[in-house]
């Protein structure tokens, strides 16, 4: 665990790029699972299905309970996560890597917040 520690450390103190983008992310990660637990607290009481897809020439084409909500912050986490853990490893050896890694984890969490906003219009 030191050893992953050390290595967060030193990549966030040597390119500041990376760092920024992971606090974007996680504010992202953040901000996604708050607008989540509000629309929970409002249908988890009713026992309601809610509209988990919505296509423009179909219309609703997945329903489901509220705790399958609960799936894309665990995922926007685990990418978040995984993504700066290798990131921070391969830092030393390419760098260009790294940032790649770092900004695919903050775009993913970028369109899974857009993803939750949609969801949470469409419920209410």
């Amino acid at each position: 665990m030191r050893l992953t520690l050390r290595y967060l450390s030193d990549f966030f103190r040597r390119d500041p790029f990376s760092r920024n983008c992971f606090i974007f992310g996680a504010v992202l990660w953040l901000t996604m699972s708050g607008l989540l637990m509000s629309t929970l607290g409002v249908f988890q009481e009713k026992g309601e299905l809610l509209t988990l897809h919505y296509n423009v020439f179909f219309g609703i084409d997945d329903v489901g309970s509220w705790s399958n909500l609960i799936l894309i912050p665990i995922t926007g986490a685990l990418i978040l996560i995984i993504n700066l853990g290798f990131a921070a490893k391969i830092n030393d050896r390419f760098p260009e890597i790294a940032r790649v890694l770092v900004l695919g984890a903050t775009s993913a969490n970028a369109l899974l917040l857009i993803a939750t906003a949609v969801i949470r219009v469409a419920n209410i």
